[in-house]
């Protein structure tokens, strides 16, 4: 597992624009980036959604991306 910091941006249920900043463990900067979208369920997230490890290696997604692979790793989807 690895460590990586998610910055992303999403509009809460009252409307308000709310910053995520936060450091996660994951096997991949796509899969943090979906734990991350979890903790925050019924939220409207803004593009993009910032990945980046301990070694400077960036990940940089769209919301839609980040959902769909949230949707596979909570089984909802399969391959």
């Amino acid at each position: 597992m690895t460590e990586y910091k998610v910055e992303a941006c999403y509009k809460n249920a009252e409307g308000t624009y709310v910053d995520v900043n936060v450091w996660v463990e994951s096997e991949t900067h796509l899969d943090a980036c979906s734990q991350v979208m979890i903790d925050h369920l019924g939220t409207e997230w803004l593009n993009p959604v910032l990945c980046v490890d301990r070694d400077y290696n960036i990940g940089c997604f769209t919301a839609d991306q980040v959902k769909l692979n949230t949707d596979y790793l909570v089984g909802l989807r399969e391959m």
